[in-house]
């Protein structure tokens, strides 16, 4: 039986090195990396546009984009085709 077990121990494979801790901080140093290139959104652009009850586009309409928690306040006038947009 002797030779059976040193047989299988000469058989295994060699391990890698890496145990759950290293894995863990790893795994830890990976998604830390991306969370690098992840950026809160400080940017949008807002496109409307302004129309009467029977779908036709009303030119020259005053539009107020507003955003109260953060004081802030855009005034528009619509294109000749009653579109707006606020970057």
């Amino acid at each position: 039986m002797g030779n059976t077990q040193s047989a299988l121990a000469e058989t295994r494979r060699p391990r890698l090195g890496l145990d759950r801790r290293h894995l863990a901080l790893l795994a830890g140093a990976f998604f830390l990396a991306l969370s690098f290139t992840a950026k809160a959104q400080d940017q949008a652009t807002l496109v409307g546009s302004v129309t009467d009850a029977s779908g036709a586009a009303i030119p020259g309409a005053k539009v107020t984009v507003t955003r109260p928690d953060v004081g802030f306040t855009r005034d528009l006038v619509t294109n000749s085709a009653g579109e707006y947009t606020a970057a």
